[in-house]
């Protein structure tokens, strides 16, 4: 009883590390990912100023 219970804690503490670390990259990418969309819109708002030809 006490092998299984410590087995099933084991491995829910496994998955739950798994989820958790998946999580954290998985918002770092999305982090990354906003700040390439963010620069390519401001290089295409620069770029549409009529200044920007000036």
């Amino acid at each position: 009883m006490t092998t299984t219970l410590n087995g099933v804690t084991l491995m829910a503490t496994t998955i739950g590390g798994v989820i958790g670390a998946a999580t954290n990259l998985f918002n770092r990418f999305k982090q990354f990912t906003t700040t390439q969309l963010d620069r390519i819109q401001q290089f295409v708002n620069d770029a549409a100023r009529p200044e920007a030809y000036a």
